[in-house]
């Protein structure tokens, strides 16, 4: 299991129990664990899932595969951050209420160390981070989720030095692509099955055109009533011709004017 330095910051840290249990749980799956697909085929499952969404709206996708991960994200708007941000390499923004009074929302940030990636990618790291707490039965609340994409550390009793506590922790899912290690090593070190992984990725990628598709109907679908869909057909009432303009009428023919009668001789000029 690899080990990863604890973030200072008083906010990165996860309950000790909470961790340290997630940590044993680890350390057993990676060492039962005996088998994983090879890198090169969940390379390829991402590359496919990448070329299929090439031909369609980038945002519509994301949606899309946002849908897999609304109970695990906690909110369909959580699920949309979760892979916008796996996407983009931004930090992860997940928003649940406090139970204390269900009315406080409290926001858990999420370091993303991979940067961005692709849209197979964003949906391979959060699938991983799904099945990885579905197999080993802990709920998906933001800390768990934080301890698996990110990694964390805890400190232990040091029996040589009990003044001195030891660090033991591991990487999560992102830290762990950031350091270079391809998906299938990712799965072998964090100790479990990638099979459901590589389930999840190909029926991502079977159903996204039709998923989109429906994306863009229900954008239609939610428009105010006084704005007809488009695919609806409905004609454009058509406009009155306009009257014709009635002829204007032939200007009369100015008159000749008369000849001037000839000035008279004076008289002598004779």
């Amino acid at each position: 299991m690899a080990l990863t330095t604890p973030d200072p910051r008083p906010d990165r840290r996860l309950k000790a129990s909470t961790i340290a249990g997630l940590l044993a749980i680890l350390l057993a799956g990676a060492i039962s664990s005996g088998s994983v697909l090879a890198d090169v085929e969940l390379e390829t499952e991402v590359e496919e899932l990448d070329r299929t969404s090439l031909a369609l709206s980038e945002q519509k996708v994301l949606d899309s595969l946002g849908d897999d991960f609304e109970d695990f994200a906690g909110s369909p708007e959580n699920a949309d951050n979760l892979i916008s941000a796996l996407r983009s390499g931004e930090d992860i923004v997940l928003t649940t209420i406090d139970p204390a009074d269900n009315v406080t929302e409290i926001e858990t940030v999420i370091e993303n160390p991979a940067g961005p990636m692709g849209v197979g990618g964003a949906f391979i790291s959060a699938a991983m981070a799904k099945e990885l707490l579905a197999q080993q039965g802990l709920e998906p609340t933001p800390e768990n989720i934080q301890a698996v994409l990110y990694g964390e550390a805890v400190e232990v009793e040091n029996p040589e030095d009990p003044e001195n506590p030891l660090i033991e922790g591991f990487d999560g899912v992102l830290t762990l692509r950031q350091s270079g290690m391809g998906w299938g090593n990712i799965g072998k070190t964090l100790g479990f099955k990638v099979g459901p992984v590589v389930s999840a990725i190909r029926s991502a990628r079977a159903e996204l055109p039709e998923k989109a598709a429906n994306r863009k109907l229900d954008k239609q679908l939610n428009r105010p009533v006084d704005k007809p869909l488009k695919s609806q057909g409905q004609d454009k009432p058509e406009r009155p011709d306009k009257p014709e303009k009635p002829e204007k009428p032939e200007k009369p023919e100015k008159p000749e004017k008369p000849q001037k009668p000839e000035k008279p001789d004076r008289p002598g000029n004779n």
